[in-house]
């Protein structure tokens, strides 16, 4: 028989037997509602993918052995999708960062994505809007590098667009195009 005491809210519950067992039962059932909530607020402010959700269950200190099955649980919900997180995050760091392949495809990686949910997610950058993004680009660096030695203004441009994650190749095929 287990004799034991719990503290709530400033508040002694002496507790013997079968309801120190039940309060624990129902402590822990509490605590995995609180952290649906949580979650699923969480996930529905924006898209996430299953790390973030892991490392976020870890900060608010869920139970290991709780963390699967919440994570199941956001999945069956559908408020977690690695897929969807994909396609979300290819779209908005292509046209708001525009950010390159290569970059998007680190990053996905970094997260712990698929690889065939990656290759699926880069299908919605169109190629001709890859293309005249990455002209835009090189055009305005090109024209801000303050240099008058052409060899210097391609050099900064490359180092530029290779850090915004393009592709090499492309990258001089655009730079053959600009004086």
């Amino acid at each position: 028989m287990i004799n034991t005491t719990e503290q709530v809210c400033s508040f002694t519950f002496p507790m013997k037997g079968r309801n120190a067992n039940l309060f624990f039962i129902f402590a822990f059932m509490d605590d995995l509602i609180s952290l649906k909530t949580k979650m699923a607020r969480y996930c529905a402010w924006r898209d996430r993918c299953t790390a973030e959700v892991e490392k976020k269950l870890y900060e608010l200190e869920a139970a290991p052995e709780q963390i699967p099955q919440l994570i199941q649980w956001l999945e069956d919900e559908k408020y977690l999708d690695d897929a969807r997180f994909a396609e979300s995050y290819v779209r908005g760091k292509f046209s708001a960062n525009q950010w390159g392949r290569i970059r998007i495809v680190a990053e996905l990686r970094s997260r712990n994505i698929a690889e065939n949910i990656i290759r699926e997610a880069l299908k919605s950058i169109q190629h001709r809007d890859y293309l005249a993004t990455l002209q835009r680009l090189a055009k305005n660096k090109y024209q801000t590098v303050k240099s008058e030695d052409v060899q210097v203004k391609k050099q900064k441009t490359l180092a530029y667009l290779v850090s915004k994650g393009f592709e090499n190749d492309l990258i001089w095929d655009v730079l053959k195009t600009i004086e």
